[in-house]
């Protein structure tokens, strides 16, 4: 399946860098993304196709979208934090949430895990603050 989003490059690249592996690790630890593609997503702006980037999405414990550029969170739990601390509500975190939730079906967030999330950080922010 092919499709008209460009991935980012660098986006690529600073992953598998802040993961501490080389081209060749990352293919080895891929199942079916080849160290040349790899290479060419990386270096040349070829395109994967869209089993290829569900693969590097789901390999990094992020999403398509933040890999084509779409959004700014890598992870969800980035996400969870930034709105968090700008005082965002449950509600509007889960909003946000649905790119992660869509991709990555297997790590679900709940809005009632959401809120539950909120009231524990909100306890330790008030233990911190005493």
């Amino acid at each position: 399946m092919k499709f008209d989003k460009k991935l980012d490059s660098e986006r690529l690249s600073d992953l598998r860098k802040e993961n501490g592996l080389t081209l060749k690790e990352l293919s080895r630890n891929l199942e079916n993304v080849k160290l040349s593609s790899l290479f060419g997503y990386e270096n040349w702006g070829l395109q994967p196709d869209y089993d290829d980037l569900l693969e590097l999405a789901a390999y990094f414990y992020s999403t398509c979208e933040y890999l084509l550029g779409d959004i700014d969170y890598k992870t969800s739990e980035e996400l969870l934090a930034t709105y968090y601390i700008e005082g965002k509500s449950p509600e509007d975190t889960f909003e946000a949430m649905d790119f992660f939730n869509n991709s990555n079906p297997e790590y679900f967030i709940s809005l009632e895990m959401l809120k539950d999330y909120y009231t524990i950080m909100d306890r330790v922010k008030k233990n911190i603050n005493r």
